[in-house]
């Protein structure tokens, strides 16, 4: 179940740090 977590926890993290990335250029144009 940790490792579950882990991997979605990740995942998450990464997909919430894609979708900051691509909202800052953004914002700063």
């Amino acid at each position: 179940v940790e490792v579950v977590n882990r991997a979605t926890s990740y995942v998450a993290t990464a997909m919430i740090g894609v979708r900051k990335l691509r909202n800052l250029p953004a914002q700063a144009n």
